[in-house]
């Protein structure tokens, strides 16, 4: 989504999407395991992670 703009449905649509801001809710059930994959993830492509 972050990279190459798009975002593909679950029914294999595709959408364009100009994303520039996530947000990830503490009460998400396993924020924590996501927030490290996100992590691991953008760290590889050197995105950086910005607290707000």
């Amino acid at each position: 989504m972050f990279q190459d703009k798009k975002i593909i449905t679950k029914s294999g649509q595709i959408l364009p999407c100009n994303a520039s801001t996530f947000c990830l809710h503490s009460d998400t059930k396993n924020s924590v395991e996501i927030l490290r994959f996100l992590h691991e993830r953008f760290s590889e492509k050197n995105i950086k992670i910005k607290n707000t």
